[in-house]
């Protein structure tokens, strides 16, 4: 319908204004919202920057309990601070881990997220649509993105630009969407010089 139409039908143009902005903000939002995964991704992970304090923070305060089984950080960090939240929401179950570590003056911070069932076509879309860089790595079972930080402001990384270089900036992002069983794992590894 187009913006004169509807402003006829409502009767007013503000009216109009307020359903056309309305509808913009449903549209913009649907493909991420469509998907409970993406949904609690985006409240713990995502919303604590992958570190521990800030994940464990936003997962409390969205009604996750302390529990859950323990993910794997990289190997050879020295990890620092470690937790596990999970949550049940009707039949699905979302199990999270989060740990920070470091290796010599490489630091490192994570956020896995276990899904026991999603759509992962609609989780990788939703996470793409949010994050707004392109994918680096794509498969049927696996998706990764790279881009550098802040978290809250992701840009792609640039021709050329080593991951060195982009570490020892904002931070670099490897932000990974797989398969797992009837279910999805995301994760988001923040590497920091």
């Amino acid at each position: 319908m187009t913006r004169s139409r509807l402003a006829g039908a409502a009767g007013s143009t503000l009216a109009a204004a307020l359903a056309v902005s309305a509808f913009a903000t449903l549209d913009a939002s649907a493909s991420q919202a469509a998907e409970p995964a993406f949904d609690a991704f985006a409240q713990t992970c995502m919303a604590g920057d992958a570190a521990p304090a800030g994940v464990v923070a936003a997962a409390d305060q969205a009604g996750w309990t302390k529990g859950g089984a323990a993910g794997a950080p990289i190997s050879g960090f020295t990890v620092t601070a470690s937790d596990t939240r999970t949550k049940h929401d009707g039949d699905m179950v979302f199990s999270l881990y989060t740990w920070t570590g470091a290796k010599g003056p490489i630091t490192a911070s994570e956020c896995q997220l276990q899904a026991s069932s999603a759509n992962l076509a609609a989780l990788t879309s939703a996470v793409g649509a949010k994050i707004g860089v392109p994918s680096a790595q794509t498969s049927a079972a696996k998706t990764t993105f790279q881009f550098a930080g802040p978290l809250s402001a992701p840009k792609a990384l640039a021709a050329g630009q080593s991951m060195d270089e982009v570490a020892a900036g904002d931070g670099l992002y490897i932000l990974t969407v797989s398969a797992a069983g009837k279910g999805a794992f995301v994760e988001i590894l923040k590497i920091k010089k």
